[in-house]
């Protein structure tokens, strides 16, 4: 089983990532940064004409995240957000 903390925040002072570096977190888990894998323009004009700040990953920046983490698509894999915590 993968543990990933995907806890992001679109406004206010919390970072996930922060958050995520200072701990507590499950031993093992990575951090998904969902601004790292975002869909630019740049890289997916026609995914992202308008170019806003965060669009959801291309299909092929999942997998390659995935790939990075050692994830198989096929594993049990639970995901974490800590948005409700404080």
């Amino acid at each position: 089983v993968h543990f990933l903390d995907v806890s992001w925040y679109h406004k206010g002072e919390r970072n996930g990532r922060q958050e995520y570096q200072q701990g507590p977190r499950i031993p093992g888990a990575w951090y998904w940064d969902m601004d790292d894998i975002a869909t630019s323009r740049a890289l997916f004009p026609d995914q992202n004409p308008k170019n806003l700040r965060v669009m959801f990953p291309a299909k092929s920046l999942i997998y390659a995240t995935l790939q990075a983490m050692k994830i198989q698509t096929a594993d049990p894999t639970l995901e974490r957000d800590t948005s409700e915590d404080q």
